[in-house]
């Protein structure tokens, strides 16, 4: 039967697998005589090899636990093979929980292998894990029981077979999304500490953000804003690692799809939130490419940017010497013009990180209210005041009052009238 499963025609390989062979075949896999399971394992090659739906489905749970078992088998050509099986079933193994344990043991034993005739079985084996890590109810725990994720970063290190190193990726993308589907918040909280906190890790993830495959990187940078968003101490370990140069980069990009901008945009507004950036050429570099995305025509972009916009302002140290004041360094790039085309017509949820920055700018000194006051940036405001969001009116206030105060001795070149009134009003 093996010989015609391998050789045979077609119409004959048909009429074996028809007659039952592969649970048949299932059944002696672990046979105690070695030449019987290294027949049965090597004809379900033949048959399931080219992943046939219908085939790989007769491989019954009980089968699959066999041919996990048989990895532990001192032949080779049996682990090979069984490796070989399991690749080809992994969409129905990451179902069927029952069989996950054992087989994360094994990988984790094989991925150790480190002599250069053990490449195929790491291949395959960084496969299952892949398939394995990406079911809805990924099995996280397990594989940090087993401490399975310091060997995968490590091989990920060292490997240059880039085909491994692809799939070892995803399987880091697969773990650090895994994460979120936990249905337990404090389940979550815990696994994912223990995966920031590996060594190597989060630099993957950051590397990762600027991946050729458009559908993955977003995937990774969607992953960068979740992780920063959750505390203080994820967001400082991006932050060293020097994520936001990459996202930069990113949104730069001329060939960036609008998903792409709107996930890099949020992941940077995150990152940058309440965080003073590594270095202040950083931020310069970081405002120069918002302010190009402010004027932006999605408004899900012009958003973000505007927070991200807000957060760097934020950071930046003012002093009332010049020399060391990084917010008057910053002021001729240009934000401030983007910033007050804005309103009063952008969205509530747009105008609020647009005022909240004009606010903050017109708090630090005279040459930033000097760039508001030139750019009519009081009659712009003013229209604002008219608005029913009462938080927008609020910062629009306060931004006209430090304009206001701040410009004692320009006062007769701008006309109050039309804001003082709705000042009146309000």
């Amino acid at each position: 039967m093996t010989n015609i499963l391998a050789r045979g025609a077609e119409d004959h390989r048909q009429k074996v697998i028809d007659e039952g062979v592969i649970k048949k075949f299932s059944g002696l896999i672990d046979s105690t005589n070695v030449s019987i399971a290294k027949v049965a394992v090597l004809g379900l090659v033949n048959i399931v090899s080219d992943e046939n739906e219908e085939q790989i489905k007769e491989v019954t749970e009980e089968g699959l636990a066999k041919l996990i078992g048989l990895l532990d088998s001192g032949v080779d050509v049996c682990v090979t093979s069984s490796l070989q099986i399991l690749v080809a079933a992994k969409v129905y193994i990451k179902l069927r929980l029952g069989i996950h344990a054992s087989l994360l043991c094994h990988i984790k034993r094989l991925l150790s292998m480190k002599e250069p005739h053990h490449l195929d079985k790491i291949s395959k084996c960084s496969v299952l894990l892949c398939g394995i890590l990406d079911a809805d109810n990924p099995p996280i725990q397990i594989a940090l029981d087993l401490d399975l994720v310091p060997r995968v970063v490590e091989l990920l290190g060292s490997t240059e077979d880039e085909s491994i190193r692809i799939t070892l990726e995803h399987v880091v993308i697969n773990l650090l999304d895994g994460t979120a589907k936990q249905v337990d918040d404090a389940f979550m909280n815990k696994q994912l500490d223990t995966l920031v906190k590996y060594e190597g890790l989060l630099p993957v993830l950051v590397s990762l953000v600027e991946c050729q495959d458009n559908k993955f990187a977003d995937k990774a940078i969607s992953i960068v804003g979740n992780i920063a968003g959750m505390n203080d101490q994820y967001q400082n370990s991006l932050l060293h690692w020097g994520v936001v140069i990459p996202l930069l980069r990113v949104l730069q990009a001329p060939n960036a799809t609008l998903a792409t901008m709107e996930v890099a945009s949020s992941a940077l507004s995150t990152c940058c939130r309440g965080r003073k950036l590594d270095n202040f050429s950083t931020s310069k570099e970081a405002l120069i490419v918002l302010t190009k995305l402010l004027v932006s025509d999605h408004e899900t972009v012009v958003k973000n940017s505007s927070w991200a916009v807000f957060h760097i302002l934020d950071s930046l140290k003012y002093d009332c010497t010049e020399e060391c004041d990084e917010i008057s360094k910053v002021m001729s790039i240009g934000f401030v013009k983007a910033l007050l085309k804005l309103i009063p017509n952008a969205p509530h949820h747009v105008q609020e990180p647009v005022l909240k920055s004009l606010r903050l700018i017109s708090s630090r000194g005279d040459a930033c209210i000097k760039a508001l006051s030139l750019r009519n940036g009081i009659s712009r405001l003013s229209k604002t005041l008219s608005s029913s969001h009462e938080k927008n009116q609020e910062l629009a206030t306060l931004t006209i009052s430090n304009i206001i105060s701040g410009n004692r001795d320009r006062l007769q070149t701008v006309n109050l009238l039309g804001p003082v009134m709705c000042l009146v009003d309000l």
